[in-house]
């Protein structure tokens, strides 16, 4: 796994860092890369982002009050979401600080992970704990206790190795 942060003669054109790293060799098949943003914005800024469709699911995980959507029929449920494809642009405004952190699957990576079909997310915003309560509050406790990206990367990588093998386990049972 590789771990960057954009330099930081990037910052004062971006205004946050930015950190990247690529998934483990067991995990990059379905992984295309883990992201993250830290920030915070001066007193009383607001700044509204665009939010373009990519092809990719996205689970995100927000550390800090989510931003608010401001296009109509979308929202943020939680602070651990699964974005599917999304079909448009939605527009979200940020206040105050904002911590995120992203796992970006591959096409269709998803799939090792989550027991149902892709249709079922496809333009929506699910809560992780939605789709397994118990994972979805773990991992959102574990992530809080991290302390920086190296960590919590470390954290999503054995949740999603454990997600991985006993879907994996259970296909195989199935066969």
């Amino acid at each position: 796994m590789g771990l960057r942060t954009i330099p930081q003669s990037f910052h004062s054109i971006l205004l946050m860092p930015v950190h990247f790293a690529t998934p483990s060799k067991t995990l990059s098949p379905y992984i295309k890369r883990y992201w993250a943003i830290e920030n915070v914005l001066d007193r009383g800024e607001v700044c509204v982002q665009r939010i373009t469709p990519t092809g990719l699911t996205e689970l995100m995980l927000y550390f800090t009050p989510r931003p608010k959507i401001l296009t109509e029929n979308k929202k943020l449920s939680d602070n651990v979401v699964l974005h599917g494809h999304q079909n448009g642009f939605y527009d979200m405004e940020l206040t105050g600080e904002l911590s995120v952190f992203s796992i970006v699957f591959h096409p269709q990576g998803v799939m090792r992970f989550f027991n149902f079909p892709l249709s079922e997310i496809y333009n929506r915003n699910i809560s992780l704990k939605d789709i397994n309560a118990q994972a979805g509050r773990d991992l959102e406790e574990r992530m809080n206790e991290a302390t920086t990206f190296g960590q919590r990367v470390s954290i999503v990588e054995t949740y999603l190795f454990e997600l991985l093998k006993r879907n994996f386990d259970d296909f195989k049972f199935r066969s």
